[in-house]
């Protein structure tokens, strides 16, 4: 989008300027610069309403309580491209219940579960294995199809909630596109011309 480029271009005229001042100094041969991202995004396909098909397949699902909710009733945090899950009282029975329909439905990615039940990977596998981590994390489902709008980029998501407008952005699944990131660097510590395609995060 025009907004996107011109920020593009504001922060490309930021260390334009930061470099200028190194030259000026004369500390550019002593200096070593970083420049890293943020995640990607990836366009939303449509936003899906997650909460109408649980309860609609038999599974209580809420994203706010005003009294305290019921064992077995299970607490949804959409994030986008994900969404977590929080079982009440880790009611197994219901646990496996929300990964089996999980499961089956379009639009639901990659599961985690803190055991790794079948057909999902253990939550230790992402580095999400906290004391107060989800029953159930779900990445939502993305593809690498490109939008059919101008200047589209490639990366189409379905988002987690149906407010979430087709053609607006969204982070948070595992799609490629919103799990790069940038990290480039020079100064007189690092090779030059040295291209490095192990994965980095900015964490």
């Amino acid at each position: 989008s025009k907004v996107a480029r011109n920020a593009l271009a504001s922060s490309d005229d930021c260390l334009g300027k930061v470099l200028a001042e190194l030259d000026r100094l004369k500390l550019r041969d002593q200096t070593d610069v970083m420049v890293v991202s943020d995640h990607g995004f990836s366009t939303v396909a449509a936003g899906i309403d997650i909460y109408d098909d649980l309860h609609r397949h038999g599974l209580d699902a809420g994203g706010a309580y005003l009294e305290k909710p019921e064992k077995g009733s299970i607490m949804m945090v959409g994030l986008g491209g994900s969404v977590a899950f929080y079982v009440i009282d880790h009611d197994a029975v219901v646990t496996a219940k929300l990964v089996k329909h999980l499961q089956s439905t379009p639009y639901a990615g990659v599961l985690f579960t803190k055991d790794g039940a079948e057909g999902t990977f253990k939550m230790s596998d992402a580095g999400i294995d906290s004391p107060q981590a989800a029953d159930v994390v779900m990445s939502m489902r993305w593809t690498y199809e490109t939008p059919q709008r101008e200047g589209g980029m490639p990366g189409l998501l379905l988002a987690s909630d149906k407010g979430y407008r087709p053609g607006v952005g969204s982070h948070g699944s595992l799609s490629r596109e919103e799990m790069a990131n940038t990290l480039v660097a020079i100064g007189p510590d690092f090779k030059t011309g040295f291209r490095n395609e192990t994965p980095s995060g900015n964490r």
